[in-house]
């Protein structure tokens, strides 16, 4: 009976042994939102939280859409929603293996570069000039504004 006894606990030791190495050495996904702009510096704001200054490496933890904002001194604040879709192996049941089983890192980065407009008030004279050729045919291209009908009234 002693025997059986040490035998089962040699067995518990090294079962709980191995599932401890196991689930040390598992892998796991590092997902990135890899901001960059030009020029660098801007604040980023991922759904209106400052996350920090471009370059800037955002970890996420949920895949949808983003709200991302960069706002520089002197240049016109940027906006954009942005899709974070998962890579193949992110998608069930495979997740399961990437995310527990495989014994290394997989890193998921989702890149967002920038060119930031300069502020009008800091744009020289033909920036300015090529902005305001840019506004008349945008507004060319509007429909006209035709006279409201007059409305018909009962007697």
């Amino acid at each position: 009976m002693r025997w059986l006894v040490k035998q089962l606990r040699r067995w518990h030791c090294l079962t709980a042994l191995s599932a401890w190495a196991l689930f040390q050495s598992t892998g796991c996904v590092e997902r990135l939102l890899q901001v960059r702009s030009t020029p660098s510096g801007a604040n980023v704001y991922v759904n209106g939280d400052e996350v920090g200054k471009t370059p800037c490496d955002h970890p996420f933890s949920f895949y949808g859409t983003v709200d991302i904002t960069l706002r520089s001194p002197g240049h016109l604040s940027h906006r954009e929603l942005n899709t974070l879709s998962p890579p193949w192996y992110e998608l069930f049941p495979l997740d399961f293996f990437s995310d527990l089983i495989l014994p290394f890192t997989l890193r998921d980065v989702h890149p967002v570069e920038v060119v930031l407009v300069p502020s009008p008030s800091q744009m020289d004279e033909s920036q300015q000039k090529e902005l305001d050729k840019k506004a008349e045919e945008l507004s060319s291209q509007l429909p006209s504004e035709k006279a409201p009908k007059e409305e018909k009234r009962g007697k």
